[in-house]
């Protein structure tokens, strides 16, 4: 015969605060604790694996649904929904002690008290998988070294998916949170995960985005990224602000930026490569001091298709179809000095290349067919001859124009 949690927890001398007895929980199966409605508010402070046995619903403000108090504790919710108060809640599911917990295969919803959340936890190397969490605060809230896996975050008022430092968020959907879709601190992975609708898309500290789509950003960043961090293979439409956005010393690889108001926007020492940007309101890609830009594609912006400050290598790149009367755009903007700018081919645009101060190396370009001119390049350059003839082997390092002077 299986004994309820609460059953089993007075037995144990724990002091859990119930309601009066009810019916007795269904069976959770060989060597798992059932939780019914019975049971709840229930304070787990003993390992072991627990299994919901039907809907559990708290009314009682400031009330939380299940608070774990010990290490190695995992909750399957067996597809059943643990629901809340609303916005005089507690937490859905908290962990104020002990670490290795895991959450899974169920919903969580109406969780939404000041800074609270749905998922709670607070601990190290705990686990969240499978698991519905909507309109709550935070959705899913995990700790240090967590991982977050095949879950979905929707309608919460703060961040859909928030984890500390060192975890992981995989193969995850965020969508219609008012904060970060997916927000994770120093060290931390988010991969193959999709985000819609959010008020901002995935910000990682000093980590990894790989293999994830941002849609529809209703205010802010598709993806940022702060200090030493890397966006690869990532699909961005439709960010208001900038669609990715990477601090110092970060990379941005093989992605695609469609229909954001900037493309990429890169500060110190960054590499950005084999990224596509199209059809943005603003510049392509912009990146401070010390930064490379290498084999990108951008096309169809309003703004500047490429601008560099100082400092920046500009190789191999292919700006076209860049325009915008009322403020005179440039396929490369180059407007600081000591930069390499280095067989680009700028097409169809108003400037094709633009350098605004000396001091820069420009060789090998081709810019043809820009309605305002090819070059515009500032005295006190090196810059290779510009010539008419784009097969005129002898002159290695030429620049070369067609169409317009």
């Amino acid at each position: 015969m299986f004994m309820s949690a609460r059953t089993l927890i007075s037995k144990l001398g724990v002091v859990v605060a119930l309601s009066a007895l009810a019916a007795p929980c269904a069976s959770a199966g060989e060597g798992a604790i059932p939780i019914c409605q019975a049971d709840v508010p229930l304070v787990i402070t003993n390992p072991g694996s627990y299994v919901v046995t039907e809907n559990l619903t708290l009314s009682g403000a400031g009330v939380t649904g299940i608070v774990i108090r010990a290490d190695r504790v995992a909750i399957d919710l067996n597809g059943f929904t643990l629901r809340g108060p609303g916005s005089s809640s507690g937490f859905g599911i908290a962990q104020t002690s002990g670490s290795v917990a895991t959450v899974r295969n169920g919903f969580v919803a109406n969780w939404k008290g000041p800074v609270k959340g749905g998922i709670v936890l607070g601990g190290r190397n705990n686990r969240v998988e499978s698991v519905t969490v909507a309109d709550c605060a935070y959705g899913i809230f995990g700790g240090q070294g967590n991982v977050i896996s095949m879950c979905i975050a929707f309608s919460n008022s703060l961040d859909g998916i928030y984890v500390q430092e060192g975890s992981t968020v995989e193969r995850c959907y965020a969508t219609g949170n008012a904060g970060w879709g997916i927000h994770a601190q120093p060290g931390s992975t988010v991969r193959e995960c999709v985000t819609t609708w959010n008020g901002s898309g995935i910000y990682v500290h000093q980590g990894t985005v790989a293999e994830c789509s941002i849609f529809a950003h209703m205010a802010g960043d598709g993806i940022t990224v702060d200090y030493d961090g890397v966006v690869e293979r990532c699909g961005v439409m439709g960010a208001l602000k900038n669609g990715i956005k990477v601090l110092d010393r970060c990379a941005v690889r093989q992605c695609t930026v469609i229909s954001c108001s900037n493309g990429v926007s890169a500060a110190d020492q960054c590499v950005i490569e084999w990224v596509v940007v199209r059809g943005g309101s603003g510049d392509g890609i912009v990146a401070d001091d010390g930064s490379i830009v290498r084999r990108c594609v951008v096309s169809t912006n309003s703004g500047d298709g490429i601008e560099v400050d100082s400092d920046c290598l500009v190789i191999g790149n292919l700006c076209t179809d860049i325009a915008n009367p009322d403020i005179g755009v440039a396929g490369i903007r180059v407007r600081g000095t000591d930069n390499r700018i280095e067989e680009n081919t700028c097409n169809r645009s108003e400037t094709g290349i633009a350098v605004e101060n000396g001091g820069n190396l420009v060789v090998k370009n081709l810019a043809a067919y820009n309605s305002t001119t090819n070059y515009s390049l500032a005295t006190g350059n090196t810059v290779g001859a510009i010539e008419p003839d784009p097969v005129a082997w002898e002159m290695p390092w030429a620049n070369f124009k067609m169409g317009q002077p």
